[in-house]
């Protein structure tokens, strides 16, 4: 018995999923780092699924071209902009996609930098590369503490508040933030009254 047929529209893909995909699936990598959407018409037809990311464009064009195999859209996004909602209901296709896929990465990464920021390490780490680095005072290059500071994050979704969680381990002594709806009086406020804007 034959197995279903999948394609990957794009050549990095985790190695997890890779698997996941193997163990159930005929697979079908894109020929390049990223299909062109000439490449996923040519290749679509006949497919089950197909594995794709937010560049490639999900639409009745190519729900008609894969066929009635179609059963499943596979998109590696936080959203799915790039999919037509009412095509896929038409013609009765799935889809999956990821919403918190990036939300700790980018948490992580947006208190990395504000550390980085506040406690100088690009400036420090210029200074050591470039031979300016001269012992002058034991504060020269200390920057400035979170601990105690007023930190503002405009939008606070899943990944200001994942941000929220991470700085009150380094206690601030306030947390402003705005929702995730445009109030342009909120980052009035948060620009005034913080210390870090995020």
């Amino acid at each position: 018995m034959s197995r279903p047929k999948v394609f990957v529209a794009m050549r990095h893909v985790p190695e997890l999923a890779m698997d996941l995909l193997h163990k159930r699936f005929d697979v079908e990598l894109c020929d390049s780092v990223q299909a062109t959407q000439a490449e996923i018409l040519q290749k679509i037809p006949g497919k089950f699924g197909i594995f794709c990311s937010p560049v490639n464009k999900i639409d009745e064009e190519l729900i008609k071209t894969a066929g009635p195999s179609l059963k499943v859209v596979g998109t590696i996004s936080v959203g799915y902009d790039h999919v037509d909602l009412a095509a896929m209901k038409k013609y009765g296709v799935r889809l999956g996609y990821t919403p918190d896929i990036l939300t700790e990465t980018v948490a992580e990464t947006t208190v990395g930098l504000l550390i980085s920021t506040t406690r100088r390490f690009f400036e420090a780490n210029h200074a050591l590369k470039t031979g300016e680095w001269k012992y002058s005072t034991p504060v020269w290059m200390c920057g400035r503490s979170i601990r105690n500071s007023v930190v503002g994050i405009v939008g606070c979704g899943n990944i200001g508040t994942s941000i929220a969680k991470k700085l009150n381990t380094f206690e601030i002594s306030q947390l402003l933030y705005t929702s995730r709806t445009e109030k342009p009086a909120g980052k009035c406020y948060l620009i005034k009254g913080g210390s870090y804007i995020v």
